[in-house]
């Protein structure tokens, strides 16, 4: 033992000093461009990825490749602009804006940021109005109040900070106003290793673990609890973020509840503009979206479906008769259309009153 000791001392010298740092520099980078892929995940490898705290994780992400795809989103960061048409006062802080292409639903949600030295903030989503893809109008309810902060500097294993959540968002609709007051609480609690899919090898990598407990306050439904939680992986030496776990509610960051499944991000570099060729198997065609009482699907006569609601519970399940799916039972929210036994992606769609 006496012989292993030096080197023993040297190896956890080396892992000491390789413990990555992040930061603001880590956000989206502008003029830059993303390609962001949510597969559905199975309970037992999303709880390996929430139990993976500590120093030394090793996440080999191989089951990716197996994976069904739940949706695939184009991202493009741009600067923000300044003559948004609804509540234009709530936006004013923004200095960068991230716009995801849903292409499955080929719409746009557009979320912005104020990106400075010392923190990011999240100041609001959607503000060109609802529609698209269903989200909702989210902003701060004040300007000169922190709404969630989302990086600060020097960001390492075990750093910890809270802010408060004063938020408000209109639903799908635009009728239901909803106010967010709370807290939000982040620390850095896990770093370690994280192999790609394609076999690539990152050795610097930390988590930040976000959990949000806030009320949601609605003249409609009243006082609501809510908790989310957000699991972040970032390098780094990478602008944007790694990949992401939600867990809870999370209807914070998005405008409606819905958690979203695991996420991958990868990085296009510079393309000024934006192109992205669609490979693999084409989106389940489906209109009105948003929908209110019935749901016409393209080419879906006599296909097997189960209709899944943003909780992951199956709704509805059955066989397609006439390209038509009655959903005036389905309370207004937000759904995924799977077909079954078709090489087609599932499909998301909304249903508001």
């Amino acid at each position: 033992m006496r012989y292993l000791s030096i080197p023993l001392l040297l190896c956890i010298g080396l892992l000491a000093a390789a413990q990555p740092t992040i930061g603001p520099g880590q956000f989206f980078r502008i003029d830059h461009a993303y390609l962001r892929h949510s597969y559905d995940i199975l309970p037992t490898i999303a709880a390996e990825l929430i139990d993976a705290e500590g120093a030394d994780y090793a996440i080999d992400l191989a089951w990716v490749n197996t994976a069904p795809l739940y949706t695939s989103d184009s991202i493009t960061c741009t600067v923000a602009g300044n003559d948004y048409p609804y509540h234009p006062d709530d936006y004013d802080t923004a200095n960068v804006q991230v716009d995801f292409h849903d292409r499955a639903l080929n719409g746009v949600r557009t979320h912005l940021f104020l990106v400075q030295d010392d923190h990011v903030e999240y100041v609001g989503g959607q503000p060109f109005g609802t529609g698209g893809t269903g989200d909702d109008l989210v902003f701060q309810r004040y300007p000169d109040q922190v709404f969630e902060t989302v990086l600060i500097p020097g960001i390492e294993l075990g750093t910890a900070w809270s802010g408060p959540i004063d938020g408000r968002f209109l639903d799908a609709s635009g009728s239901d106003d909803h106010f967010l007051t709370g807290t939000s609480t982040t620390v850095a609690d896990g770093t370690g290793s994280i192999t790609l899919p394609d076999g690539t090898y990152l050795p610097h990598t930390l988590r930040l673990r976000t959990v949000r407990e806030y009320t949601d306050s609605n003249v409609i439904f009243g006082d609501l609890p809510r908790s989310d939680t957000l699991y972040t992986w970032w390098v780094d030496s990478w602008d944007g973020p790694l990949m992401t776990l939600p867990i809870g509610d999370y209807g914070l960051m998005h405008g409606f509840i819905a958690p979203l499944p695991f996420t991958l991000y990868t990085r296009l570099g510079e393309v000024q503009p934006v192109t992205v060729n669609e490979q693999g198997a084409i989106p389940v065609r489906l209109g009105p979206n948003p929908c209110s009482d019935h749901l016409l699907i393209q080419d879906g006569t006599n296909s097997a479906y189960r209709v899944v609601d943003a909780s992951g519970r199956t709704v509805m399940h059955g066989r397609l008769h006439q390209g038509s799916l009655d959903i005036q039972h389905l309370a207004p929210g937000s759904y995924t259309l799977h077909t079954l036994g078709e090489p087609r992606r599932p499909a998301r769609f909304v249903v508001a009153r």
